[in-house]
């Protein structure tokens, strides 16, 4: 905000004698003049600690505090600032502790939901309970969504101190009141039985203000307590700072109804206006908005002239007498339209990234609002990507993060037999902490398999991973590479079941922690300067929280066993409250727009102004209409209600709430596509905003410098004179840009082992790999060690194999039928990619049974389906499957190969094709056609291409000749060959490998040489 922001002194100085009351636009200076009326107060004599700055957050208040702290430099007992319930809390206890009582304890979010929830239970298992409309049914109930909708409605009944009776009484306000009544019932007996010294925030509001009241002095020796953005308060808020009034206590209320960013916790956006009615005081207005220029002043304007006064409105008339866009730059407010959410993404880095670069913002001194705390991550991981360090003001529930929930999997899987599941082993030991992927978990199955058949016994794999993770040992004959992985979890479960019976939650989840002992890697790789992991970091967190959770646990649930614990975090859904410490921000902070409130910085962006996303339209609380509290309350029943405008408004107080962060620039943003397009919202602000075409070029980050001057240092040919990629290297490793400095490149390392491949053992060797080894053994090698992902065209053509494996003969719609039946085994993206997918697949079924009507009109018979056979050759074992071998008419054998891949034409391909020669050649074995029980002379093999045809017909074949003995041995000289490579200890390629059409190999990094990585 501007230095030279004017405060009037009649506010500042006012006496202690009147409430104050003050409403100003968003960057009139509000939170300056609570910081100035604290210091003048001060310097009046009036001790730091007789005054309390209340906030609506802890995050504010902790804003608040530091900054108080800094401007008075003088020593208080305890917080200056503070949010609301914590003042409530620190009465509460106060009063316990003085009359000798143990102090009561903070219920939170997640402790209320599992109340409701074990109501919920407990009324659905005994058949007696509330009889709820029918559309409440059993499933609906079992929800977050009513669980979330039923707990709003008690906090609403809560700060208005309404119980059971007074619901009952307004049964016909809603059809769910007269069940929500009764239910209240229940709940409130099991609350008082189980919990009868536990608070939630509202309750602590009623209880403090009664406290207050019936006070013969002012708490704590109070004399001034200031309320910050008081819009975002609940009407309980209103009547505790009215007992304070009556109690002695000078009360401050700033706000702006305008940017009530909480409405949907509760908060009244006619608060403030309400107070001024019970203290019988008038507000006063800032006139002037200093935080930014006339244009954005507009556009914030430009919103709020569409939101309901709420009894207020006079703010909106603030002038900015902010700076204005300097001489030279573009417009303060930009409007981007992209063609999708992963451009939209983009877009903004790339704005981000031109306002650092250009001007010299910092990360940290930017933020992006998002509608959606879902979109949250995804925008920081594209922001990662571009070199854009991030902060999140987003959090998930215990349960669902894979750092918490997997930690508490594992200690469940120690403590509490019979746990694990084969899917829950499988998800533990493929996860965070088990380390298995999907494979070599499969490879461990099979080899127990094998170990539990030699012994008699008959299990699937994942049992007897069970078995070994259940009994703490594993079979010897185990092969040595699984011992270490398997040791590492068997000794983290072996410290969990070697704690007394009686430890504790905390000390529980503590020894697992540590047992794992990943928190120093966790660390570095958080706090990585080149490329910090912000997965890492948000682990850390979810750790930190589920410590501090089970510490609480055991000190409020004595007796109670850890385990009962653990299963909780595991069902509940909702987000812990718990403190974890955080240094000063240093990215950008992506959060919804209620987290922005108190916060202001240079650049804001305004996310994902779709149609339905932000507006986002839909009624909230359908279910049991929380709002309807406070309309009963004060008999506006009656009243003609748009609950429609009432959503908008809220949604408008969002974004108004969001852009008036901004002090110099912002920007807004939406998907315009076949599927979505820009709200309202996003075309109100584009008039006066100027308007940025989507861009998919360059972001212009340090992390593209560096690697197009790393490219052109790998370009440059040895002892060429020209060295200014290398300078500009230099210039930015001086600077310590990620990756610029030779230390950090991967391919200047040591050569980690010389050992060839393959040492005095047999070789293994696919048929359809020799092809892949003569065109690149570097590509090979690579592909082995790190096989690329199965794509839906491989399991199309193995269903293809499928079918005509099991109708030799069969026509198009048996073999369509059997393709079908299967078709769910297949991961498509979406259910149009699948409908295309299948479409094309209908197309290789019709064309195989075009193939199988005509061979069979030749008079052609099967003699053999997926032939298996294996060949020696020296050291080598070729080791293959023939998908069919047909007996022509005139009595030759053929061996079919099915294609479902583009085809090959030229002829000297098909000729010297290595997979064909492989099969003539286990064709001519004569052990292998004892094997298969073939007889007749060889007519060659075919490659039976069904993805085109050719002379009008909707297949190809592409016919090998049979061998003559030239090239019998060329195909035999082409298996050694193929052997050696695979031994080598070394593997080469060329520097560029077309693949499937394209120009470029799937392995292109390890192509870069010496500057390859990162």
């Amino acid at each position: 905000m501007s230095e030279n922001l004017e405060l009037p002194d009649a506010l500042v100085q006012a006496g202690l004698g009147e409430p104050q009351v003050v409403l100003g636009a968003p960057g009139s200076g509000k939170s300056r003049l609570i910081r100035a009326r604290v210091a003048h107060l001060v310097a009046q004599g009036i001790h730091p600690d007789q005054i309390r700055v209340l906030t609506p957050t802890r995050t504010q208040a902790t804003s608040v505090r530091d900054e108080l702290g800094v401007a008075l430099a003088t020593p208080t007992r305890g917080a200056l600032a503070m949010s609301v319930q914590a003042f409530c809390f620190s009465l509460v206890r106060g009063d316990q502790e003085a009359r000798g009582l143990d102090p009561s304890k903070l219920r939170s979010g997640a402790d209320v939901d599992q109340d409701i929830r074990g109501v919920l239970d407990e009324q659905r298992d005994s058949g007696v309970g509330p009889q709820w409309p029918e559309h409440l049914n059993p499933a609906v109930r079992s929800t977050e969504a009513f669980r979330t909708e039923l707990r709003e409605l008690i906090a609403r009944l809560t700060e208005w101190g309404l119980g059971s009776d007074d619901v009952r009484n307004w049964s016909s306000v809603h059809p769910a009141w007269p069940a929500v009544a009764d239910f209240l019932d229940d709940y409130e007996r099991v609350i008082a039985r189980s919990r009868p010294d536990e608070y939630d925030a509202a309750e602590l509001l009623r209880v403090a203000t009664s406290l207050i009241e019936s006070s013969p002095s002012p708490p704590d020796g109070l004399r001034v307590v200031l309320c910050d953005d008081f819009q975002d308060l609940s009407p309980a808020a209103g009547a505790l700072v009215h007992a304070l009034h009556d109690a002695g206590v000078h009360v401050g209320i700033y706000a702006d109804p305008d940017l009530a960013g909480q409405t949907f916790r509760g908060a009244d956006p006619e608060g403030p206006m309400r107070v001024a009615d019970l203290l019988s005081t008038t507000p006063h207005i800032l006139p002037a908005v200093y935080r930014h220029g006339q244009a954005l002043r507009d556009a914030v304007a430009s919103i709020t002239a569409r939101i309901g006064t709420a009894r207020a409105g006079s703010q909106r008339k603030a002038r900015s007498v902010g700076a204005g866009t300097p001489e030279g730059e573009a417009s303060p407010l930009i409007a981007v339209l992209s063609p999708s959410a992963g451009r939209e993404a983009h877009d903004i880095a790339r704005i981000l990234l031109a306002r650092h670069r250009d001007h010299g913002v910092a990360f940290s001194d930017m933020a992006i609002a998002t509608r959606r705390a879902s979109h949250i991550p995804l925008l920081a991981h594209s922001l990662q990507q571009a070199g854009i360090d991030t902060e999140q003001d987003y959090r998930v529930g215990l349960g669902e993060h894979p750092a918490s929930r997997d930690l508490v999997g594992w200690v469940l899987a120690a403590r509490t037999p019979g746990w694990l599941t084969p899917e829950r082993a499988t998800a533990l030991l493929e996860g965070l902490y088990g380390g298995f992927d999907s494979r070599r978990l499969r490879r461990l199955g099979s080899l127990l398999r094998v170990i539990d058949q030699a012994e008699g016994q008959s299990r699937r794999g994942i049992e007897s991973i069970i078995d070994v993770v259940e009994s703490g040992e594993y079979p010897p004959q185990l092969p040595t590479s699984f011992h270490r992985p398997l040791d590492r979890i068997l000794s983290v479960l072996g410290a969990i079941r070697a704690l007394p019976e009686g430890a504790s939650a905390a000390l529980v989840v503590s020894t697992a922690w540590q047992a794992w002992a990943v928190e120093d890697s966790w660390v570095a790789r958080a706090g990585d300067p080149s490329q910090p992991s912000l997965f890492h970091r948000e682990a850390l967190h979810q750790v930190s929280a589920l410590l501090a959770t089970a510490e609480r646990f055991a000190e409020r649930h004595h007796g109670v066993s850890p385990e009962a614990f653990f299963v909780r975090v595991l069902d509940n859904d909702i987000t812990e409250d718990v403190v974890v410490q955080s240094s000063q921000r240093t990215g950008v902070l992506i959060s919804t727009p209620a987290g922005l409130a108190g916060v202001e910085c240079d650049t804001v962006v305004l996310q994902g102004l779709n149609d339905h996303v932000w507006p986002n339209t839909r009624l909230r609380w359908s279910l049991l209409g929380a709002p309807l509290v406070a309309r009963a309350v004060r008999g506006q029943l009656d009243e003609s209600i748009d609950d429609q405008r009432v959503v908008i408004d809220d949604e408008l107080r969002m974004a108004a709430l969001a852009l008036s962060r901004a002090r110099r620039a912002a920007m807004i943003t939406a998907v315009e596509s076949d599927d979505t397009g820009p709200s309202a919202l996003f075309r109100l602000l584009a008039e006066s905003a100027l308007e940025v075409p989507s861009d998919p070029g360059p972001l212009g980050s340090s992390r593209e410098l560096v690697g197009h001057y790393r490219s052109e240092l790998e370009r440059t040919p040895p002892g060429r004179e020209d060295d200014s990629a290398a300078s500009a290297l230099a210039i930015l490793a001086t600077r310590e840009v990620p990756g610029a400095h030779p230390s950090q490149w991967w391919g200047l390392g040591p050569i980690t082992s010389d050992t060839p491949l393959y040492q005095d053992t047999e070789i293994s060797l696919s048929p359809s790999r020799i092809s892949a080894l003569e065109q690149s053994p570097l590509d090979w090698f690579l592909d082995r060690v790190a096989p690329d992902e199965h794509t839906a065209a491989v399991g199309i053509g193995s269903l293809i194999h499928y079918a005509l494996e099991h109708e030799p003969w069969g026509d198009e719609d048996t073999l369509a039928g059997l393709v079908e039946a299967r078709w769910s085994e297949l991961d498509f993206d979406s259910w149009w990619v699948s409908k295309s997918e299948a479409s094309k697949a209908r197309g290789l079924v019709h064309a195989l049974a075009a193939y199988l009507r005509e061979r069979r009109a030749e008079g052609a018979e099967v003699v053999a389906i997926e032939a298996g056979f294996q060949l020696r050759i020296d050291n080598i074992v070729v080791n293959g499957l023939v998908d069919r071998i047909e007996r022509s008419a005139d009595g030759g054998l053929v061996v079919v190969d099915l294609k479902t891949g583009r085809a090959i034409t030229n002829q000297e391909e098909i000729a010297s094709h290595p997979q064909l020669q492989v099969y003539q050649l286990a064709l001519a074995d004569p052990e292998t056609r004892e094997a298969w029980a073939v007889e007749g002379p060889s007519e060659g093999a075919w490659l039976l291409y069904v993805s085109g045809g050719v002379r009008k017909k909707p297949f190809r074949v592409a016919a090998q000749d049979p061998l003559d003995e030239e090239a019998t041995a060329t195909s035999v000289e082409r298996i050694r060959a193929a052997g050696r490579q695979m031994a080598q200890s070394r593997f080469v390629g060329p520097r560029v490998l077309p693949v499937a059409g394209r120009s470029v190999s799937r392995h292109r990094w390890q192509r870069v040489g010496s500057v390859c990585g990162d």
